[in-house]
């Protein structure tokens, strides 16, 4: 029962989404998405996924979106909830989660081009 408490997104095939600059992707397939700290902010170390398509459109037309540049190629990868670690549900935004470890790009797939 322990285990199955630990593990039990590996259960439930679910799914995360990540937004980022298509230029990024070739390297993202190969190695994965690494933690890493957004460089205009201070917050946790890790990668930033979020829990729906829609709640990552709906960052994208809000604050995400003036973090690229407007005519910049992005592309919305599903990450498969089995490659990310424990994850943080508890920030303040409700609508993310957060991978502190490296997601392995065999949990990765392209889920849209040009978004």
């Amino acid at each position: 029962m322990k285990l199955l408490f630990e593990n039990w997104r590996e259960y439930l095939n679910e799914s995360y989404y990540h937004i980022t600059r298509s230029e990024n992707v070739p390297l993202i397939m190969k190695g994965g998405l690494l933690p890493s700290k957004p460089d205009d902010m201070q917050d946790v170390e890790g990668v930033y996924l979020f829990k729906s398509v829609m709640d990552a459109e709906d960052a994208l037309m809000n604050w995400l979106g003036d973090r690229f540049g407007e005519d910049e190629p992005l592309t919305l990868l599903r990450v498969d909830s089995a490659g990310t670690g424990k994850l943080d549900t508890d920030s303040a935004a409700g609508f993310e989660g957060i991978s502190k470890t490296a997601i392995a790009p065999e949990f990765i797939s392209i889920e849209q081009e040009n978004i």
